[in-house]
C-alpha cells in the first residue's frame, strides 16, 4: 500500500496517523510506501514512527511555474484541477510518484484530500481518497467572511505558497480567488468521487451531500485517534472552563470572539464565576488584547493536554464555521468532561455521547454552562466511555475493510 499525505499540520498529524493505523490493522499491513508531498517543514513524529516499517519518501513542492502550468493545462483541457493543488503536483511530480509506485509494485494507493489526487496517478490500481472535508464548502464560506486577509487564502499552506500569497494580498482578490477555488473544488470533488475506487469523508452530512452531487456511493469514516481517552472517572470540581485550539486557524479565532462578545456577558450576568482558560498557539495581538480585556486567561502551547482536561470543569467548543468533523470536539468528549458546543461543533458526528451539550444562541449557551456547573463532573464519564467504545471499537475495522474491498463500493 502507498499513502500520499500532503504537508503535515496539527490536524494532519493526528488524523492521518490514525487513518494509517486503522488501515494497517484492518488490512494486516506491516509495511508500505509513505510519499510526503509538498514537504517544507520537519517531518512530524508520526512520520518518523512509520519510517521504522514504511519506506518514507519526501517530494518537495514543485516550482510555482510548473505547478500553475499543470493546473492551467488541465483546466483548458476540461480536466478537474484546483489552485491549491499547486502546492503538491506538477507533471514531474506525477511521473515521479508513478515510478515509485511501479517500482514498489503497489496495489492500493490512499490519497489525502483532493489536493494530492490526480487521475494520472496510479490509474491502474485501486485508489482510495480520504477527503477529510469538502474544501468547496470551506472556501465558499471563507469567501463570504467580511474580514479577509489575502495571505490566508490557502490557510496553513500559505507559507508554502508565497507565490499565491503575494499575488492575492488584496482582500478583494483573495475573495475572488476563494470563490473560484470553491467552484474548482466542487468540480474536482465530484470527479474524484466518480473515478476513485472509494471516496471517504469524516463528516456524515458532507458524505451525504457529495453522494448527492456525484450520484455515486461515498463513505463516511472517522478513525480512532490516539487522543481518544474513552472517558475519565476524575474531574476538576473547581476547575476552569477550557478551550483548546490553534488561534491562527480562523474558525478558532472566530469562535473565541463570538464567545467573549456574545456568551460571556450572559454567563456573568447570570452569576457565572468560573474563569475561562484558552490554550492555543499563534494568537494574534488583537485577539490577545480582546481576551485580556474580557478577563480570559490565554496560554500558548502546553506539553500535557491530558492534565489540562483532567483539571477542567468543562470544555467549550463555540465553533461558528469550518467544514469537516471538529477533532477538538471528539477529543474533548473522549475525556469524560462535560462539553458545551454549538451545533456546528458537533456537525457530522451523528448521535452524541451524554456528556455533550449543544446550544446555538448565546443565552442558551450560557445557561448550558451554568447547568453543567450544578452537575456531578464525573456523572457521565462512564457512559461516555461506553459511547466511544461502541463508536470506535474493533468493529469499525470491519467497515473499513468493506470500504477498501475489491468488490466495489458500498454505501456509508
Amino acid at each position: 500500500m502507498s499513502i500520499l499525505p500532503g504537508q503535515p499540520g496539527t490536524g494532519k498529524d493526528v488524523v492521518f496517523d490514525a487513518v494509517i493505523s486503522d488501515l494497517s490493522a484492518a488490512l494486516g499491513l506491516t509495511d508500505g510506501v509513505l510519499i510526503v508531498l509538498g514537504q517544507t517543514k520537519p517531518k512530524p513524529e508520526w512520520v518518523f514512527q512509520r519510517g521504522a516499517r514504511w519506506r518514507v519518501i519526501e517530494l518537495k513542492a514543485p516550482s510555482p511555474l510548473a505547478a500553475f502550468g499543470f493546473v492551467l493545462w488541465r483546466l483548458l483541457t476540461g480536466k478537474p484541477a484546483t489552485l491549491s493543488q499547486t502546492l503538491f503536483l506538477s507533471p514531474g511530480v506525477v511521473r515521479r510518484i508513478n515510478r515509485i509506485l511501479s517500482d514498489a509494485a503497489v496495489e492500493l494507493t490512499v490519497f489525502d484530500t483532493i489536493r494530492t489526487f490526480d487521475e494520472a496517478i496510479a490509474p491502474d490500481r485501486r485508489r482510495v481518497v480520504f477527503l477529510d472535508d469538502l474544501f468547496s464548502e470551506r472556501f465558499a464560506e471563507r469567501a463570504g467572511q467580511p474580514r479577509l486577509r489575502g495571505e490566508k487564502v490557502l490557510g496553513r499552506y500559505a507559507d508554502a505558497a508565497r507565490f499565491w500569497s503575494r499575488l492575492l494580498s488584496p482582500a478583494w482578490a483573495a475573495r475572488t480567488a476563494m470563490r473560484v477555488e470553491a467552484r474548482l473544488c466542487r468540480l474536482k470533488e465530484r470527479a474524484v468521487a466518480k473515478v476513485a475506487s472509494a471516496c471517504v469523508l469524516l463528516n456524515e452530512n458532507e458524505q451525504a451531500e457529495l453522494a448527492r452531487r456525484a450520484g455515486v456511493s461515498v463513505h463516511s469514516y472517522i478513525p480512532r485517534l490516539s487522543a481518544y481517552a474513552g472517558g475519565s472517572a476524575s474531574a476538576g470540581v473547581d476547575g476552569k472552563w477550557l478551550f483548546v485550539g490553534a488561534l491562527d486557524y480562523a474558525p478558532n479565532a472566530e469562535a473565541m470572539i463570538w464567545f467573549i462578545d456574545n456568551v460571556l456577558p450572559h454567563y456573568r450576568r447570570a452569576g457565572g464565576l468560573r474563569p475561562l482558560r484558552v490554550i492555543g498557539r499563534n494568537c494574534a495581538p488583537e485577539l490577545a488584547s480582546r481576551l485580556a480585556v474580557a478577563g480570559v486567561e490565554h496560554v500558548g502551547f502546553v506539553e500535557d493536554l491530558a492534565k489540562e482536561y483532567a483539571g477542567a470543569a468543562g470544555v467549550l467548543i463555540p465553533i461558528q464555521s469550518g467544514s469537516g468533523v471538529k477533532i477538538k470536539a471528539l477529543e474533548a468528549m473522549s475525556t469524560g468532561r462535560w462539553t458545551v458546543g454549538t451545533p456546528r461543533a458537533y456537525d457530522g458526528l451523528g448521535a452524541l455521547p451524554p456528556n455533550a451539550l449543544s446550544a446555538e444562541e448565546p443565552a442558551a449557551f450560557a445557561r448550558a454552562m451554568l447547568d453543567v456547573e450544578t452537575l456531578d463532573p464525573a456523572a457521565e464519564a462512564e457512559t461516555s466511555s461506553g459511547w466511544f467504545e461502541a463508536r470506535f471499537g474493533p468493529e469499525r475495522l470491519d467497515r473499513l475493510r468493506t470500504i477498501v474491498a475489491d468488490d466495489g463500493q458500498v454505501g456509508a
